[in-house]
């Protein structure tokens, strides 16, 4: 047994478990089932439970002692607690698993072997030169396309929310070792192609959650290849690391960008922030429209306006919509929830200067250099008001807290308030506001709406 006390260990077992401890028995068996530490590990994997063989690849990946609740995390299906605890102490059972103070490690032998399996699997899996593992009952659900029982989707060669020398440790010994022998064996260009490919078949496939779209992103990554003009809308996008990267618009239109991480080098022509301060948008002179989460950092969504993006930005109160103003003179309407466009408005002839949702997320106001307020209605997309009688641009302009009052300003110094309800399609004055003798450049109402604060 090489002289390794883990295999003699993991024999010891083995004449327990299948030979009644009866070591006679076992040593006739013996040369056919075991020659040194590599069959005794390949004997003790093919024993293993599909549940049991993907804890131990992701104790590998991990690097280091983890917990129970963070290998569970890992899984794309997770099983219920029961089954998770089961298979551990089966493999604690069989000598594969050290359990260090509710830690949970692996011997550097078995981190070897498993570390091979998964390198060996998921290179043969992106050369198709292998039939990925069979639909276990476990992943029933996920069983519609052979690509998501793969060992590309399940397992992360590279994860993101690791210590940076876990990391590290993750790209040299799984991430780059993959993407050498795939160079090696097709060549640069073939293997571009076949990631175009494998990106096609996972949409076509409708794999809605997995590790495959950030493994082949981070490979991607890995090879230095310019990300721009690569597909990955509509695919789950787990644990990308696009730290540092220039921001080259790939199309992650609707992707799900679970623990993916971005710093870019862009050029931003506005940002915003949600009421709920959980989110904000950075609109890109490229039009795009990135979505961050406020608490890590975290692109949530990535999304193609129609034109390119210029201020101003919007939420809706619940932060569930972003209002975009375009060099288009359009507005669009995004959900923050899915990234999909649901509205687009078309009316204004100059540029859009100011935008407001209503309170009740009913209404979307709009001031533009046109010297036209136009009051929206959202679940229609009709102009329901356009009021005139500006001689310049409007902007600011915000709705009372109540939602009945739309108070607007523009170059001549005035406030004007408007009723929001109103049977009048230009709009309905209830008070003009004088006092100020320049451009006034901010307007809010107090939370109970009993005054009405402006700043020039």
């Amino acid at each position: 047994y090489s002289w390794n006390p883990l295999a003699l260990h993991i024999a010891g077992a083995t004449i327990a478990d299948f030979f009644g401890c009866d070591v006679a028995a076992f040593q006739q068996e013996e040369g056919g089932l075991f020659d040194g530490i590599r069959l005794v590990l390949d004997q003790q994997f093919a024993r293993l439970s599909p549940l049991e063989r993907e804890l131990l690849i992701w104790l590998a990946i991990e690097r280091e002692p983890v917990t129970v609740s963070t290998l569970r995390s890992n899984l794309v299906q997770e099983g219920t607690t029961r089954e998770v605890l089961e298979a551990f102490q089966a493999l604690q059972g069989r000598s594969l698993l050290e359990n260090r103070k509710g830690m949970l490690a692996l011997q550097n032998v078995i981190i070897e072997y498993t570390t091979e399996t998964l390198i060996e699997q998921i290179y043969l899996e992106i050369l198709d030169e292998t039939q990925v593992e069979p639909a276990y009952h476990r992943h029933a659900a996920l069983a519609g396309h052979p690509l998501t029982v793969s060992f590309l989707n399940r397992f992360a060669l590279r994860k993101t929310q690791t210590k940076e020398y876990v990391q590290q440790s993750q790209t040299r010994l799984l991430l780059q070792p993959v993407t050498e022998r795939l160079v090696a064996r097709l060549g640069r260009a073939p293997l571009l192609q076949r990631v175009r490919e494998l990106l096609d078949q996972l949409r076509a496939a409708a794999v809605y959650r997995g590790y495959a779209g950030g493994n082949l992103c981070n490979l991607l990554i890995q090879l230095g290849e310019d990300l721009s003009g690569y597909d990955f809308s509509h695919l789950p996008v787990w644990q990308a690391d696009l730290r540092g990267l220039l921001f080259v618009a790939p199309d992650f239109t609707g992707a799900d960008l679970t623990h993916s991480l971005f710093t870019a080098g862009i050029t931003i022509a506005s940002v915003k922030f949600a009421p709920t301060g959980e989110l904000w948008v950075a609109g890109i002179d490229n039009s795009e429209l990135c979505l961050w989460r406020t608490a890590n950092g975290q692109l949530v969504d990535a999304f193609r306006s129609a034109s390119t993006v210029r201020k101003p930005l919007v939420f809706s109160e619940d932060g569930a919509y972003l209002a975009v103003a375009g060099v288009d003179h359009q507005i669009q309407i995004w959900s923050t929830v899915d990234g999909r466009r649901v509205r687009t408005l078309v009316g204004h002839q100059a540029m859009i200067f100011g935008l407001a949702f209503s309170p009740d997320g009913r209404y979307l106001a709009s001031g533009g250099g046109d010297q036209f307020v136009r009051l929206w209605e959202l679940t229609t997309g009709r102009c329901c008001q356009q009021i005139a009688g500006y001689e310049q641009g409007v902007d600011p302009l915000i709705f009372s807290p109540d939602g009945r009052l739309l108070a607007t300003s523009s170059g001549d110094g005035l406030i004007r308030l408007w009723k929001t309800e109103s049977a009048h399609d230009e709009g309905e004055l209830v008070s003009t506001l004088a006092g100020h003798t320049k451009t006034i450049s901010a307007l809010t109402f107090t939370p109970d709406g009993a005054l009405l604060a402006s700043g020039s």
